[in-house]
């Protein structure tokens, strides 16, 4: 079938349309390191890498090791008021700025502000779009970015261009990305179309959305900043699609292979020499990619996942020196969900789950690693030595 490449991108992104690449950025390939579902497992380094970016991936390693990710300081800051849902008396004042009727625009009673270029829209697709239309795509689009879900699903975006070298770029399959939000595939290992779908539009509206903020840090200086949270997208798409309109391709969803590029005004961890910048706010990785605790749209949450936020909950209340926590095999059968009266499947599904939670770093280990089937049994669980103000950090301010 015929494919032709798409590119949706701000004047910022030239690189992402014209197939230029960043130093060190992967590309669309069967060598891609980031299309390797270990992506998540160890930090990707490009095979052409110069020493110094060698020696940045391991930088960056090492933190992982210690079970760390770095997150902007500025999107922790500004993350609860950039991503709180959109009241109904909001949603109504969104309107044409009064020096552009191309240009919606929603001040929001948190004091953010809220841009949605129709222009930008329009270019989602070859053909024509009626403005009605367009308006109401422009509304959808900015409630996106409102709710607990979406600050979520950001966060594990953080975590994937983490572990691509912290230069605010990644590539990833979109199985790959619902794995990393916890939901969880049918009997066939298939994801459910509604929360595939659900994935993609949160994409395009984080790209599509401009966000106007400004907040008082601790030092009581007010820090302002403006741009959409995603620059750039880039993916291939069958040529038919070209025959859609833009409501009619955001309603469809996005294909199978996707790069994301965070805007550099939310991604400050390279300075203008490709340099990690020093001292970056590190958060436990595991919190960055624990999931919300309702989900909106009705996806159904793997065992990992629920598992995960449990154990996240009880690591946030134990002292740095307390790693070691034990649990009878029934408490984290319950915690994770895990519903099947057979004992053997249960502690099969049990064992993958904190398999997946080592792997993701929520937790350290777990002994024994064959896990019993007595329900009063322990197991133990090792979380990673994290000061728990680390926590607190990101609680407070995003």
């Amino acid at each position: 079938m015929a494919r032709r490449r798409r590119s949706i991108h701000d004047d910022q992104a030239d690189n992402a349309v014209t197939g230029a690449r960043p130093e060190g950025s992967p590309a669309v390939s069967g060598a891609d390191n980031a299309l390797d579902d270990a992506l998540m497992l160890t930090i990707s380094t490009p095979r052409d890498a110069s020493v110094r970016e060698i020696e940045i991936r391991q930088k960056i390693a090492q933190d992982a090791a210690a079970g760390l990710v770095a997150i902007d300081a500025g999107y922790a800051l500004a993350g609860h008021v950039l991503h709180e849902p959109l009241s109904p008396d909001e949603t109504a004042t969104l309107a044409a700025a009064p020096h552009d009727a191309d240009v919606l625009v929603l001040n929001r009673l948190n004091r953010a502000r809220l841009m949605v270029r129709l222009d930008d829209l329009r270019r989602l697709s070859d053909q024509e779009s009626d403005q009605s239309a367009l308006h109401g795509l422009a509304l959808i689009v900015a409630e996106h970015v409102g709710g607990d879900e979406m600050r979520e699903f950001m966060r594990k975006l953080y975590v994937l261009a983490n572990d691509a070298g912290r230069s605010g770029q990644f590539t990833i399959r979109m199985n790959r990305l619902l794995d990393l939000c916890g939901y969880k595939t049918d009997a066939r290992g298939i994801h459910r179309s509604a929360n595939r779908l659900w994935v993609s539009q949160a994409l395009l509206a984080l790209h599509f959305t401009h966000v106007g903020i400004a907040v008082t840090g601790s030092d009581g200086r007010r820090r302002g900043s403006m741009g959409n949270l995603l620059s750039a997208l880039e993916y291939d798409a069958p040529a038919e699609a070209g025959d859609l309109t833009a409501p009619e391709i955001f309603e469809r969803g996005l294909p199978d292979i996707v790069r994301v590029v965070i805007n550099p005004v939310w991604y400050k961890m390279r300075d203008h020499n490709g340099n990690l910048i020093d001292n970056p706010l590190l958060v436990p990785r595991g919190h960055l990619l624990a999931p919300p605790r309702h989900r909106v749209h009705g996806g159904r949450r793997s065992a990992a996942a629920t598992l995960s936020q449990f154990l996240l909950d009880i690591r946030s209340r134990l002292h740095e020196e307390q790693c070691q926590v034990h649990f009878p095999r029934r408490e984290l059968i319950g915690q994770a969900g895990i519903t099947d009266r057979d004992r053997y499947n249960a502690t099969k599904t049990l064992t993958k789950a904190l398999r997946r939670l080592v792997n993701d770093a929520v937790i350290a280990s777990y002994e024994p690693t064959i896990l019993p089937v007595d329900d009063d049994d322990l197991i133990e669980i090792t979380f990673h030595s994290v000061p728990p103000t680390l926590f607190a950090d990101l609680d407070d301010a995003g």
